[in-house]
């Protein structure tokens, strides 16, 4: 922070890119810590101490990310006074640390550490209150999603793009089924979000990639 007068907030773990259809984990991260459920027993910690998550394939101190994850987050005092949670939109335990770390990115460069060995001493939650707040980001930053960091953007293709986009809706489709939210409202989000075009596009998406997983199933048990 001293060092870099651009520097926003500093974490342990978080994305590159923060998608149109929004998943901080999804694509490409950086990241070293190992995670678990509370516990405290020998066991518990060789455990979880082999679920162990390392993303840092130029084997950098400092990576430079969008988002990040609210396990931890380190922020200048002068950033804080400037930018602060969004308590009115996000005022529960999901999301507010992406909304807050994606402000800050609009303006100062966010970064994840990754030498150092973290336990975060949870697994995190995923319930039908993540699902809405998914929503609620996506229509509070429309406009500004989505946002890649320069120098990654260059190497993506237009085709690559869509294709990471429907995979993440595939994803948050999925967990709409989990978590009993309705699909019907999910489907017209991705047209609200997405333009309405997109709901055929990740329909075919969706059902091809069923379609085609069943007679792979198939063919492999013949």
């Amino acid at each position: 922070m001293e060092k870099a007068p651009d520097c926003g907030v500093i974490g342990f773990a978080g994305g590159l890119d923060a998608k149109r259809n929004f998943l901080w984990w999804e694509g490409e991260g950086r990241i070293n810590l190992s995670d678990g459920l509370t516990g405290k027993n020998d066991e518990y910690w060789k455990f979880n101490y082999r679920n162990h998550k390392y993303k840092n394939p130029k084997n950098e101190m400092y990576s430079q990310v969008v988002c990040i994850d609210g396990l931890c987050q380190f922020v200048k005092k002068s950033v804080w006074a400037e930018i602060k949670y969004d308590e009115e939109s996000f005022d529960g335990f999901h999301f507010y640390d992406s909304d807050f770390s994606f402000a800050v990115a609009q303006k100062y460069k966010n970064y994840v550490l990754l030498n150092m060995d973290v336990f975060h001493d949870s697994m995190g939650i995923i319930n039908s209150e993540y699902i809405e707040k998914i929503f609620i980001f996506q229509n509070k930053w429309n406009k500004k999603l989505p946002l890649y960091l320069e120098n990654s953007i260059t190497k993506i293709s237009r085709l690559k793009i869509i294709r990471s986009e429907l995979r993440v809706m595939v994803e948050i489709y999925n967990l709409c089924k989990i978590n009993d939210i309705k699909i019907k409202k999910y489907i017209r989000q991705i047209g609200k979000i997405n333009g309405k075009y997109f709901i055929l596009i990740f329909c075919l998406y969706y059902w091809t990639k069923k379609i085609c997983g069943k007679i792979i199933n198939i063919l492999e048990k013949i």
